[in-house]
């Protein structure tokens, strides 16, 4: 599908995962990627090894997620 273009936007509908980690490569200086699989267990990967930035980013999302702050100025 060529025609299909992908629009870095945020939206509030479901988005296919693969589409999500596709539209994320060449972007990011780190990543921190948490899931299910489809089999109903649980995913995790990451960039760096260092726990506590891991945590970091965790709750600087959380929050960002809570206030509904994303797509304003990221």
């Amino acid at each position: 599908m060529s025609n299909v273009v992908n629009l870095h936007e945020y939206t509030r509908l479901a988005i296919d995962p693969d589409n999500v980690l596709e539209g994320a490569k060449g972007e990011l200086a780190e990543v921190l990627v948490i899931g299910h699989c489809k089999d109903g267990s649980d995913w995790f990967a990451a960039s760096t090894s260092d726990g506590g930035k891991l945590l970091w980013l965790l709750e600087l999302f959380k929050h960002k997620l809570m206030r509904g702050d994303f797509g304003e100025d990221d």
